[in-house]
């Protein structure tokens, strides 16, 4: 029994169930041209379209990920260094301010 496939009516059904579709990529054409539904094909097509871009959307939004907790490891970095530094920022963290500086004492005295 050989069917003959109405085109007119597997259209119809796909502008139905996708009523935005303006044109029918290559790739569904080809997989009807091969025998099969129309609608299927575009279906098909269009989860397989959406899997790669959000395998795209992953892959970008990964490389964000690390590139941001590179920079958060190098800003950790740069405050453990300024903690450690003494100069004209302040103290460093952990160091204490002098309480006896004989100079300092010496220069803050009202005896000049």
């Amino acid at each position: 029994m050989n069917k003959q496939r109405n085109y007119q009516v597997e259209l119809e059904q796909l502008k139905a169930a996708h009523p935005d579709l303006d044109h029918i990529p290559e790739e569904v054409a080809q997989r009807s041209a091969k025998g099969m539904n129309l609608l299927q094909a575009y279906e098909q097509w269009a989860a397989a379209v959406d899997v790669e871009a959000m395998q795209q959307e992953n892959k970008a939004l990964l490389e964000e990920n690390e590139a941001l907790k590179k920079e958060i490891a190098v800003l950790k970095q740069n405050a453990l260094a300024r903690a450690r530094t003494v100069g004209g920022a302040g103290l460093g963290a952990g160091m204490e301010k002098p309480h006896n500086n004989v100079f300092l004492t010496g220069l803050e005295t009202d005896s000049w």
